[in-house]
């Protein structure tokens, strides 16, 4: 594959397929609020979760400062706990405290990925092995405790999309150096969390495979505008919009 095709491969950008996302995780929560009985709203907000996982792997291969983009997604789920406390009385733990428990196991994989493909010592291997199963088997233990969404399974799908991704100082050294290559054997990936996952869920959750050809035409790129803070604003907005157009409605009752 020459690196003009390289380049031309895919052409939704992050942007894009986080925008896809937050209208199907919007659907989806209208459906579950509002409309409970109409199952095709459930359906197409199937798609959101994977895109969100996906991007969170991409997330932590692109991030210039790892603590603050790990605290970022952490704090936000902290705040939005309370407020499902508030609305819905529920412990469950939100899906930023999951994308969280990810982004942990992530670091603790790129950092033995950089030890073995850089060839340092077999301690320096062995220490960064142990870290890697300390947080696996600690978000586990987590998921064991307490109610986390999508659960542990749901906790190791954005792992999975992280495996073939490297960072820049890591590509010299990589065996998968072609990028196009590289994201598609993450969506392949991907896919192999995705079912294990739905293996063990009800069985709507399997309509979260139609996310799948979104993510293959993904090109790789963020898109023309830094609009992260928009999607770390539009899950609390929308949910406070829905929850008070369902406060309306029992009033109007």
């Amino acid at each position: 594959m020459n690196e003009m095709q390289t380049k031309n491969f895919g052409f939704l950008s992050g942007n894009v397929l986080k925008i896809i996302a937050c209208i199907c995780m919007a659907i989806d929560h209208v459906g579950a609020i509002l409309f409970p009985k109409i199952r095709m709203l459930r359906i197409i907000g199937r798609i959101a979760f994977p895109i969100f996982a996906f991007m969170i792997a991409e997330g932590c291969k692109y991030t210039k400062n790892r603590l603050r983009y790990f605290l970022t997604i952490f704090l936000l789920g902290v705040c939005f706990q309370i407020v499902y406390f508030i609305a819905e009385n529920s412990l469950t733990m939100c899906i930023f405290i999951t994308f969280s428990l990810s982004i942990l196991i992530i670091y603790s994989l790129d950092a033995l990925k950089e030890r073995i493909i850089n060839k340092k010592s077999t301690r320096s291997i062995f220490i960064a092995f142990a870290v890697f199963c300390i947080f696996v088997v600690g978000a586990y233990a987590i998921c064991k405790t307490v109610s986390v969404d999508y659960g542990f399974l749901g906790v190791t799908v954005p792992v999975f999309a992280s495996l073939f991704n490297f960072r820049k100082d890591e590509l010299s050294n990589a065996v998968i150096k072609n990028q196009t290559v590289s994201r598609l054997l993450s969506v392949l990936c991907l896919l192999i969390g995705l079912i294990v996952m739905c293996l063990t869920k009800v069985k709507i959750q399997w309509y979260c495979l139609l996310a799948v050809p979104f993510l293959i035409l993904y090109s790789g790129k963020r898109g023309r505008y830094n609009i992260k803070y928009f999607f770390y604003a539009f899950y609390p907005v929308h949910m406070v919009v829905i929850y008070g157009i369902s406060i309306l409605l029992n009033l109007l009752k």
